[in-house]
């Protein structure tokens, strides 16, 4: 699932995503915040992307940079 966010940091898409572990073996479920720069945060932990907001998505952003 993939969906597009107009905020202030520009069009931000996020989508659910699977990501390694440190250790190399072990994945675990996220979501990826892509910017229009190719910019990525990853967000451990499940979200269903069809109930994120804007705003929501703005405080992930602010607290990750």
């Amino acid at each position: 699932m993939t969906k597009d966010f107009i905020t202030d940091y520009g069009t931000i898409t996020v989508r659910n995503a699977m990501f390694e572990e440190d250790n190399g073996t072990d994945l675990f479920e996220g979501i990826e915040l892509k910017d229009e720069n190719g910019d990525i945060i990853e967000i451990a932990g499940y979200q269903d992307v069809d109930e994120l907001s804007v705003d929501y998505i703005e405080k992930l952003i602010e607290i990750t940079r």
